[in-house]
């Protein structure tokens, strides 16, 4: 292998995800071990997916408040 071409994961990530490779679990052998390990890397991939969904949504928030009728309006506006 050219273990030069590869990339080289810098400690100052602090999103790498830990423990990453195969697990020795006996219950699981030959191709079911590939189907079970995609499976753990699309549930890792979909849980960061939705953090970082959740945070643009949460820049996004402005707490625009439309008032439907004028007299809300009239009394929002002097909260403001």
């Amino acid at each position: 292998m050219q273990f030069q071409c590869q990339a080289i994961a810098l400690l100052a990530k602090g999103d790498l995800a830990q423990d990453a490779g195969s697990e020795n679990d006996l219950r699981i052998t030959g191709g079911d071990a590939l189907a079970e390990n995609l499976r753990r890397v699309v549930g890792e991939v979909e849980h960061r997916l939705d953090q970082l969904l959740a945070v643009a949504t949460e820049l996004r928030d402005r707490r625009v408040v439309v008032a439907h009728h004028l007299q809300a309006l009239g009394k929002l506006g002097q909260d403001q």
